[in-house]
């Protein structure tokens, strides 16, 4: 179960050099939340860790991770990610 979860999509791209960022956003999750497998199109996500421990699913692969980690989506991916029980 998600706690709750921001989005901001720019109607113009905010250009960083040679990057551009189309959507920022936050999710907060219960222990046991679920963000359900989905697909990317041709952008890159990054998924930074605050705080507890989970794992996220990218291509049938998993990986655990923590506070401090973050870990880089490619396009074409498709990924999920799950939060410990007990954080």
């Amino acid at each position: 179960m998600n706690r709750y979860h921001l989005d901001n999509y720019f109607d113009q791209p905010l250009v960083f050099g040679a990057y551009q960022v189309i959507q920022a956003g936050r999710l907060y999750c219960k222990p046991g939340g679920r963000i359900d497998p989905h697909s990317h199109r041709n952008w890159f996500e990054l998924t930074v860790v605050t705080s507890g421990t989970g794992e996220i699913f990218t291509n049938q692969a998993s990986v655990p991770v923590r506070r401090g980690d973050i870990h880089l989506s490619f396009p074409a991916d498709q990924h999920g990610i799950v939060s410990a029980e007990n954080d």
